[in-house]
C-alpha cells in the first residue's frame, strides 16, 4: 500500500470517519431520547438508556481509535482518558441501581468527565477543529451545569441529556466534515 493510497485510505474521502463514528453514536443516543420519551417514567429505563449510551460511546471511541491510526500521541490519551469516562458513568450507574440519584449522578460523572477531556484538548491542541471544539467544551459545561441544577428529576436530566447529544453529535460531525477542508 503506498502512503498516498494509506492516507485516502485512512481519512476516507478527505472526511474524518472516528470523529463521523462517536458523533453518529452521539445522534443515534439523542434519537433513542427523543422516540422513547413515553418510557422515561420509568427509571429502570432510564438507567438501562444511559448504561446502553455509555457502553455504545465507548465502543464509537474504540472504532474512533482503529480509524485514527495517525492521531497524535495525545489525541489517543484523550479518547483512552473518554473511553474511561464512559465506563466509569456506567459503573455508577450499576453500583447506585435504579433511583433518580444514580441517574443524575451517573450523568453528572459523565458530563464532568467530557467537560475536562474537552478541555484537555483545547490545551493540547488535538485532532478536532478549535472553533468546533469550544463550543462543545462550553456547551458540556453548560450542560453538566444544567443537570446538576435538575438533579432531583430524572426526566429533566434524560431531556438535558438528549439535548447534549445531539447537539453535540451535530458539531461533532461538522467537524468532521471540517477535516477534509483543512486536510492537505
Amino acid at each position: 500500500m503506498t502512503a498516498s493510497s494509506k492516507i485516502k485510505h485512512e481519512t476516507r474521502g478527505k472526511i474524518n470517519l472516528g470523529q463521523t463514528t462517536i458523533s453518529a453514536a452521539y445522534i443515534t443516543a439523542a434519537l433513542v431520547v427523543l422516540f422513547t420519551a413515553q418510557l422515561h417514567n420509568n427509571l429502570a429505563f432510564d438507567v438501562v438508556l444511559l448504561l446502553g449510551s455509555f457502553i455504545i460511546f465507548s465502543l464509537a471511541r474504540a472504532g474512533q481509535l482503529m480509524l485514527n491510526r495517525r492521531a497524535k500521541a495525545g489525541g489517543f490519551a484523550l479518547i483512552g482518558l473518554s473511553i474511561a469516562v464512559d465506563l466509569v458513568a456506567a459503573l455508577t450507574l450499576l453500583i447506585l441501581g435504579g433511583t433518580v440519584v444514580s441517574v443524575t449522578t451517573g450523568l453528572l460523572i459523565w458530563l464532568a468527565g467530557m467537560t475536562v477531556v474537552r478541555v484537555l484538548a483545547l490545551l493540547k491542541d488535538a485532532a478536532t477543529p478549535v472553533k468546533e471544539l469550544r463550543v462543545a467544551t462550553v456547551f458540556t459545561l453548560l450542560a453538566t451545569l444544567a443537570v446538576f441544577l435538575v438533579r432531583a428529576d430524572a426526566i429533566a436530566a434524560i431531556g438535558l441529556f438528549g439535548a447534549y447529544t445531539v447537539v453535540i453529535g451535530i458539531f461533532g460531525m461538522i467537524a468532521a466534515f471540517d477535516h477534509g477542508r483543512n486536510a492537505k
